[in-house]
């Protein structure tokens, strides 16, 4: 490995080879030896072996010439003559080690579906965006990382202001069990039904009621297949003291109430005095389905 101080030197002889022959068995070593012309060489040496070189090449037929430093030593020579530039290398230095001892982004890698979880145990154990980052703290995240469901592995990295969070999720990460039945939620009719995946217990047309099974897994089948539209109706009261624009108001909080698209609908107002009260009976088709989109 070359040394980082180095001086540079010239060397004039009739066998320049020869001298750096004398300087090898001096215990000198030179670098990046380069011929400038016939007889003269151009080579470096370590700073501290500058008396040995001259001593060992005295009273001889060579002539050598100091020219310098170079490398780290001539970079420092110039440092030394300018405060200023000094005091800016230490101020870059001190910035750069302050900015290592905080955490100024999170990264979740491996799997995104972790990003929330690991985001709030960080604000929890107090390993936050411009916080300080500690091991131990980044420990104990890591131990509450491992906790969750399907993680194999986890491990945090600082690198630099970055904390990287990296998962590896098991092999065996149970599926999500997946529902076995379509239910009606509420009464109605049954005006659609379509099953992939499972048998039907309800034919088109027929009233049901809430609770009630529309379809269901058959016969060594673990799970149910299925989508049904139902004609429903159902009646929304809507307070207010003021009748301007109630009426639209009153419309939009049945049909949000009802979670369905709407078909038909009336409405009747009581009260008076400052209060009033509308009663709005509507129709709406309500479409459900049961692992619609999962069929295999």
């Amino acid at each position: 490995m070359k040394p980082l101080f180095l001086d540079e030197y010239e060397l004039t002889a009739s066998m320049p080879l020869r001298a750096l022959e004398k300087l090898g068995d001096g215990g000198v070593s030179v670098y990046d030896v380069q011929k400038i012309a016939p007889g003269k060489l151009k080579f470096r040496a370590k700073s501290k072996e500058s008396e040995k070189i001259f001593a060992i090449l005295r009273g001889s037929c060579y002539t050598v010439n100091k020219y310098g430093s170079v490398g780290l030593k001539r970079r420092l020579q110039k440092l030394v003559k300018r405060p200023g530039a000094i005091a800016a290398a230490l101020l870059v230095c001190l910035l750069a080690a302050a900015a290592n001892l905080f955490v100024l982004r999170v990264e979740v890698d491996g799997s995104v579906r972790y990003a929330s979880q690991t985001q709030e145990i960080l604000r929890e154990e107090g390993l936050y965006l411009f916080s300080a980052y500690s091991e131990q703290t980044a420990e104990r995240v890591r131990a509450r990382l491992m906790r969750l469901s399907g993680v194999a592995f986890v491990t945090l990295e600082k690198e630099g202001c970055v904390l990287r969070v990296t998962f590896q999720e098991s092999e065996e990460t149970p599926v999500p069990q997946r529902e076995t039945q379509l239910t009606a939620p509420c009464d109605g009719v049954l005006q659609e039904l379509t099953v992939l995946r499972g048998v039907p217990l309800v034919q088109e047309g027929e009233k049901v009621s809430a609770g009630q099974k529309l379809a269901d897994c058959g016969e060594g089948e673990s799970f149910a297949v299925a989508r049904a539209v139902l004609s429903c109706e159902g009646v929304y009261t809507y307070a207010c003291g003021d009748a301007q624009g109630a009426k639209a108001r009153a419309v939009a909080k049945a049909v949000f109430l009802s979670g369905g698209t709407p078909v038909k609908y009336e409405v009747a107002l009581t009260g008076g005095g400052g209060k009033f009260l509308y009663t709005v009976r509507l129709q709406y088709l309500l479409r459900l389905g049961v692992n619609f989109g999962e069929n295999e």
